[in-house]
């Protein structure tokens, strides 16, 4: 009848040093919590005597400091205040596609094209599709390659003194697909000049802006998307131009592009009005063998 109840007697990770820490600074709620959690000292121990520090939150101080690591205290504020409706799964998607300084941004505001959209917490995915009410904001793959020019001729129309940039995968199946034209009509990678890849969203907003002060919103928004809502912000896709003057919709390579380029993962990304002798180019976005013959069936089941 003397004996105490002991909270931590279902907790077998107690050690003489951190047994009476964990009492001290955890309710009986909370050790319930790290025992159901099967959360293990060390970690939750480098933030315990922090401030504002939260038994439940634990998992989220953990994964912070594993993928992004800073100052404890930083990670504790940030968790905090941004993973009220989070899952611990969201929560390190996001972590591991975007800074803490993009994400406090974000969620405080600072994105400017629309108040309500969700920003997309896994953008990494091949096949990422950005709904009306989702952004990327600034997000910028992790291990974009610069194409090279020996490989295919490329002009950036963006910015004629950058590099293009493309995801791995894009650019090697890329580089299969101009080769395989090359073979059709026997002209140097096809007859294709690359003009565009990856587009961040700062040039985004350039091109955004430039355009909406030449042509007006309606016009604008009727064939551009706002910053951070574009798919070229993924990697995946990649915009060709002809080495001559011909039109595009008339010309071999279109033709080839639109009965080929699933062989090679690529599907067509815009409707025909796109290409309308204004807008001078093909756009294609890599997304695998599976997905792009399904596009492709569907496309021409007609």
């Amino acid at each position: 009848m003397n004996n105490k109840y002991d909270p931590l007697a279902r907790y077998p990770y107690t050690t003489n040093d951190n047994r009476q820490i964990i009492l001290d600074k955890m309710n009986d709620e909370e050790i319930d919590y790290i025992i159901s959690q099967k959360i293990k000292p060390e970690q939750f121990m480098p933030f315990i005597h922090l401030p504002n520090f939260k038994a439940k939150k634990i998992l989220f101080y953990d994964m912070a400091e594993k993928l992004r690591p800073t100052d404890l205290e930083y990670i504790i504020n940030f968790v905090n205040t941004y993973t009220k409706d989070m899952d611990l799964q969201e929560f390190k998607n996001y972590l591991t596609n975007y800074s803490y300084n993009q994400l406090a941004d974000f969620f405080n505001g600072q994105y400017p094209y629309g108040k309500d959209k969700k920003l997309i917490s896994d953008p990494d995915k091949l096949n990422t599709i950005i709904d009306s009410d989702e952004t990327l904001y600034d997000y910028v793959p992790k291990d974009l390659v610069s194409v090279n020019y020996n490989d295919i001729p490329y002009a950036n129309w963006v910015d004629a003194t950058s590099k293009i940039q493309l995801k791995p995968q894009a650019l090697e199946h890329m580089l299969k697909m101009t080769k395989g034209l090359e073979k059709a009509n026997h002209e140097v990678d096809g007859g294709l000049i690359l003009v565009s890849g990856y587009l961040s969203y700062q040039d985004q907003i350039k091109i955004y802006n430039h355009l909406l002060m030449e042509y007006g919103a309606e016009k604008v928004n009727e064939y551009m998307r706002v910053p951070g809502c574009n798919q070229e912000q993924l990697g995946y896709s990649v915009s060709f131009s002809l080495s001559s003057n011909r039109k595009i919709l008339n010309s071999f390579q279109y033709r080839w592009l639109k009965d080929h380029a699933h062989e090679y993962g690529f599907e067509l990304s815009y409707p025909k009005r796109k290409f309308d002798g204004e807008k001078q180019v093909i756009t294609l976005r890599y997304v695998g063998d599976k997905q792009a013959m399904e596009s492709y069936l569907k496309l021409n089941s007609n």
